[in-house]
């Protein structure tokens, strides 16, 4: 009685074939599959040109999938749903398989996100690999990810979900592993690609089932018949649902692969992580609702594995030090609350996938600002090694803080990172105090090491955590380089023409006393590696290769005696 209640109660949407824009619902799938056919059968015969149109044809979607948004708007809340039938594709008996897309508020909330994220991902790539000889093969393999996901979040039965399913799958296993020269992608992309079998195996013995039981595996015809089928069945569909949603989402116990996944370029990751692949599983939560409902041995496993997921998932980000993997360990915690609301039934969904179009927006940002941060450190992925980057990327840092504002999620966290202010502003006296003698770095509030960026052991090093972050390049202090007194013209007359250079070359760091800025910070360096020397402490440590020492300097880093030249 209380599945035939809970299968009554589910919103009904009568589905109506399509006519009008509606009929060119699969031009949605085929223009970025087009480009990828495209580019990968005329192979070095697009290379100058093939970027572009692999570019041109997500924002085709887009446009098409906007008009159709459009149109669903004019029609009353009930009747907003489309199915397009194209082709018969499996007949046996009385079994039917067609090649039909189904057109949702759902399922087009999906295709807005993977149309416009990956569109503006599609075009942050063509600068981000315009140095790479393969840039044609790459964009191929992005549109082929763009055309699979359309089709897995527009499928009107299971069987062709699964198609979809597989092909975001390959597309992941080509992209991750992309940089293939490099042995760590390479094993990261055949790890993703065999955790993910896993899940899909789950998906594939769930179709099964979901045919022995119901006769069909069309969404429509089986949420109909979900309130006659019975309670064990449904528990081990949506457990077998929920496997499959682990394996592609990242969530445990099949999450291993996703901090892995980092090895390939930074777009694919911002389109995993933001538009495509780690939300599949969440759709297919939220599209078998029906079932979930009738089921609440599955509902409350889906609970527990978002709850646990969220939490693990943050910690593993607390614990990194590559920008990548931290933002990893972020999407792996956030898809976990996806899937926490989901699981929490009809007051859930809705929550689950407004969050879930929110977090493709701020993590795309925060991706592609990583990215870019990267390039400007000749591709450092440590955050211990950064510094200096609000005073030459201050248009990055302000695009990123709109992402972190969308990550956190709390109006005062909002207010003071959309005002540009610095976090100490609303700490308490105690965590205050602790900020200021805390590991920083810069002027920006990243994690900082002395031992490892700086080279400073004890005391100074507590003094330099501690000390302004950067010096103004004015008049030269003779005390911060004692014996030399001309040495502070010389740095302030070098770096005034570095500024020249830079600006008058179109450096990547170009900006107002770009140079004045990075300049800053080995001002502390100089200074402590002069007490470092005046006591008798080697400035360069035991270890460290001989070129880093400067030249005109000792083996040991030391000034000698005398001016230097």
């Amino acid at each position: 009685m209380t599945t035939s209640i809970l299968a009554s109660a589910a919103p009904t949407i009568t589905y109506a074939p399509a006519e009008g824009v509606f009929t060119y619902l699969w031009l949605l799938i085929a223009l970025p599959l087009a480009g990828a056919a495209f580019l990968l059968v005329f192979g070095n015969r697009t290379n100058a040109w093939g970027h572009y149109l692999a570019t041109l044809l997500p924002i085709g979607s887009f446009v098409i999938a906007v008009a159709m948004w459009l149109g669903l708007l004019a029609k009353p809340s009930e009747e907003r749903g489309v199915i397009q039938h194209l082709w018969d594709w499996v007949i046996v008996g009385d079994f039917r398989a067609n090649v039909g897309l189904q057109l949702d508020t759902l399922s087009l909330t999906f295709v807005l996100l993977i149309t416009g994220v990956g569109s503006l991902i599609h075009i942050y790539s063509i600068g981000y690999m315009k140095d790479d000889p393969k840039r044609r093969l790459f964009f191929g393999y992005l549109n082929l990810f763009v055309a699979a996901m359309l089709l897995l979040v527009l499928a009107d039965n299971y069987l062709l979900l699964y198609v979809g399913w597989e092909g975001v799958g390959l597309a992941s296993y080509l992209l991750i592993g992309f940089w293939q020269y490099k042995n760590s992608a390479a094993v990261a992309a055949k790890k993703a690609f065999v955790v993910n079998r896993v899940g899909d195996f789950g998906l594939s013995i769930a179709i099964m089932l979901i045919f022995v039981t119901f006769g069909t595996v069309t969404f429509p015809e089986v949420f109909s018949q979900v309130g006659d089928a019975q309670q064990s069945d449904l528990t081990w569909i949506g457990l077998l649902l929920l496997l499959a949603a682990c394996g592609k989402s990242a969530q445990v116990p099949l999450q291993s692969w996703l901090l892995d996944a980092m090895e390939g370029p930074t777009p694919v990751s911002a389109l995993i992580h933001a538009a495509t692949m780690v939300t599949a599983g969440v759709y297919l939560i939220v599209r078998s609702n029906v079932v979930f409902d009738a089921a609440p041995t599955a509902q409350v496993a889906v609970i527990i594995v978002g709850t646990v997921t969220l939490i693990f998932g943050a910690i593993i980000g607390l614990a990194k030090d590559e920008i990548k993997k931290v933002l990893a360990g972020s999407t792996m915690s956030q898809i976990g609350y996806m899937m926490l609301g989901a699981g929490l039934g009809p007051i859930g969904y809705v929550f689950a996938i407004f969050h879930l179009l929110n977090h493709g927006f701020f993590k795309a940002n925060m991706f592609l600002g990583a990215g870019s941060v990267m390039h400007s450190f000749n591709n450092q992925e440590n955050m211990r090694r950064f510094g200096a980057i609000r005073a030459v990327m201050a248009g990055h840092v302000r695009d990123v803080r709109s992402g972190l504002a969308g990550d956190h999620g709390h109006p005062a966290v909002l207010r003071l990172l959309l005002q540009g202010q610095d976090h100490r502003g609303g700490l308490p006296a105690e965590l205050d105090r602790r900020h200021r003698s805390g590991p920083r770095c810069g002027d920006h509030g990243l994690l900082h090491d002395p031992a490892v960026h700086d080279d400073v052991p004890g005391q100074e090093a507590l003094d330099r955590r501690r000390a302004p972050p950067r010096v103004a390049v004015g008049d030269d202090d003779p005390a911060d380089h004692p014996g030399d007194p001309e040495r502070g013209q010389r740095l302030r007359a070098g770096v005034q023409r570095l500024d020249r250079e830079l600006a008058g070359a179109g450096h990547r760091l170009r900006a107002p006393g770009a140079a004045t800025a990075l300049v800053g910070d080995q001002r502390w360096h100089a200074a402590a590696r002069d007490r470092r020397c005046a006591a008798g402490v080697p400035a360069v440590p035991p270890g460290r290769p001989a070129h880093r020492s400067r030249v005109g300097f000792a083996a040991d880093g030391c000034r000698p005696q005398g001016p230097v030249r």
